[in-house]
């Protein structure tokens, strides 16, 4: 069974794409027994190729809404991130790379909306916070004890000493009355 819809979870109303200043949607799509991902497929997206580096640089410059207010240089610092991009060439289409990709289908939930929070890298207080994980580092290791055995039915050992007899190595125990080991031995009689 496959989803692609869109997500109503809280952490994801009322975000505006800094580009743009639109509101933009989060999808969760899923595919079998895949985790869910989250992607925006409205919120703009500067590793989406386009075929000039003018129409990119033009894109990139973009704040709220309005076209080239970002100087040249601002244009590649990624407003979620704060990370300066880099224009790169792939045949004839051109793109921007080190930057957040909000149209790239991430499997961390709250990752993926805090970075739509952030902006010029600073996560706002108002964000979801992310959740303390547990690595196997921080596990200690358990105590080691020595298993607990049931003990032994009579039957057990009737079995285990009749194995031994017939296996030939071993010689039936000798019953001896303490008077015939220690002659001048006397019980102390109360």
């Amino acid at each position: 069974m496959s989803l692609n819809e869109v997500s109503h979870d809280k952490m994801f109303k009322e975000l505006k794409c800094p580009y743009t200043k639109k509101p933009i949607t989060v999808r969760v799509v899923a595919a079998g027994t895949d985790m869910p991902r989250f992607f925006s497929p409205d919120a703009y997206d500067p590793t989406s190729p386009v075929s000039s580096s003018q129409e990119l640089v033009k894109a990139l410059s973009t704040r709220d809404g309005i076209i080239g207010i970002a100087s040249a240089e601002r244009a590649l610092i990624c407003p979620y991130t704060g990370k300066t991009m880099a224009i790169r060439k792939l045949g004839n289409l051109f793109f921007a790379e080190g930057g957040f990709s909000p149209s790239t289908p991430n499997k961390d939930r709250i990752a993926f909306a805090r970075a739509l929070h952030m902006r010029d890298g600073v996560v706002p207080d108002t964000a979801p916070q992310a959740k303390t994980r547990i690595t196997a580092a921080a596990i200690e290791e358990a105590e080691v004890r020595p298993p607990i055995t049931p003990p032994l039915r009579e039957s057990s050992l009737e079995f285990a000493e009749k194995a031994i007899i017939d296996s030939g190595g071993y010689k039936p125990p000798v019953t001896v009355q303490v008077a015939q080991v220690f002659p001048n031995h006397k019980k102390k009689r109360r």
